[in-house]
């Protein structure tokens, strides 16, 4: 295979693009696949493409299976790697304006002798000079012709790629946090995964059960203390993270976003911590059968009326068992946290009942939630210098 890619072959450019990986990890693109690949390969045979081919005008379907970031990328790649294309450019460049020098400086001289003012316009009427005049007329029109033809083989002309648009030069700290802040805020809103009904219910109740099995077993302050830890620990790991991006020089937030995948599972991690550690640290409420207020704990005891994931305001009808005020010392709290918060869950609680309620924790929450971007890292900060 010839060295120079504007020397290449059909199965040279098929060996490039459809069986070798290597280009691609050049010029930091995606690798398509396996059918996208065959269906370029099939393109490429069918239309005849070589290198040279390549560089001399847009392949259309060969640009719609690659993608045109990665068309205009492996392009340019391939044109700083050939030395005959710029040669061959360079040399019809010279050429063209050496014609055009030459026209420009045809001489309009005649050697007939006059008589009057007018007779040196005689000699015109010749065949032999009457030629000249036409060939110096079409000489314009060849001198826009090789113009227009040094215009279209420019390397660096790219009116035929659509939606290319140049680096407008490096982000700012400001705009790499911001969109470092928006990609954590996705990343927590979509924890749990698969949300609906049906998986709210059954994380429902495995809360019940794991807040029951842990103070039956008196290892439920054990666990509070546990995942206070993991807790901590995750979040100095995603602040660890995130100013590692931030300490790097980022030209487009598509780069950020991509490079903020790393901060996912970390965040996934952190949201289980905060659930688990939101049910161990409910404080078990003793029974009390003379007070009103006990039959409403009383009836937390069944998993099917306990709803960890109901809106503040439950309007459904009580429902007390009787007969287990004379079982149980120790009943599951009844739910002052949301279970399963997250950024949607938060937007939707209402001020008025936060406050009547007198909840703090969603209050501190909510709180955050409407606080900026500069507020929450300002915030942030400050925490992370009193650890």
């Amino acid at each position: 295979m010839a060295s120079d890619p504007n020397s290449w072959s059909t199965d040279d450019l098929v060996e490039q693009l459809c069986s070798s990986t290597s280009l691609y990890e050049t010029v930091n693109c995606a690798i398509p696949d396996n059918s996208t690949r065959h269906s370029l390969e099939t393109a490429i045979r069918r239309k005849g493409i070589d290198g040279a081919t390549l560089f001399q005008a847009v392949n259309t379907e060969v640009q719609d299976l690659l993608g045109d970031d990665t068309y205009v990328f492996i392009v340019r790649h391939l044109k700083s790697l050939s030395t005959t294309l710029g040669h061959q450019i360079t040399t019809e460049s010279i050429q063209a304006l050496e014609t055009k020098q030459l026209l420009m400086h045809a001489p309009y001289t005649t050697n007939v002798k006059t008589t009057t003012t007018w007779d040196h316009l005689q000699h015109w009427s010749h065949a032999e000079d009457a030629y000249e005049l036409c060939v110096l007329d079409e000489s314009e029109d060849t001198i826009d012709d090789d113009e227009q033809t040094e215009y279209d083989d420019d390397p660096d002309d790219e009116r035929p790629i659509p939606d290319v648009k140049p680096r407008t030069g490096r982000l700012s700290d400001e705009e790499v946090r911001g969109i470092i802040n928006e990609c954590i805020e996705i990343f927590t809103a979509n924890w749990p995964p698969e949300r609906d009904q049906e998986t709210t219910e059954d994380y429902d109740t495995e809360a019940f059960n794991l807040w029951t099995d842990a103070e039956d077993t008196d290892r439920r302050s054990a666990l509070v203390t546990r995942y206070n830890d993991t807790v901590g620990w995750l979040e100095s790991r995603i602040d660890s993270l995130a100013d590692r991006i931030r300490d790097e020089k980022w030209k487009s937030a598509d780069e950020v976003r991509r490079q903020c995948h790393v901060l996912e599972e970390s965040v996934q991690q952190l949201e289980q911590a905060k659930w688990l550690l939101s049910i161990y640290e409910l404080e078990p409420e003793d029974e009390e059968p003379e007070d009103e207020e006990s039959n409403d704990i009383q009836a937390g005891i069944h998993p099917e009326v306990i709803d960890l994931g109901s809106d503040l305001s439950d309007d459904r009808e009580e429902t007390v068992d009787v007969h287990s005020l004379e079982s149980a010392t120790h009943t599951f709290p009844k739910q002052n946290f949301p279970a399963l918060a997250s950024i949607q869950s938060v937007a939707e609680w209402d001020w008025a009942s936060l406050v009547r309620k007198k909840d703090r924790k969603r209050i501190v929450m909510k709180v955050i939630y409407e606080m900026s971007d500069q507020d929450r890292e300002m915030v942030r900060e400050r925490v992370n210098s009193i650890k």
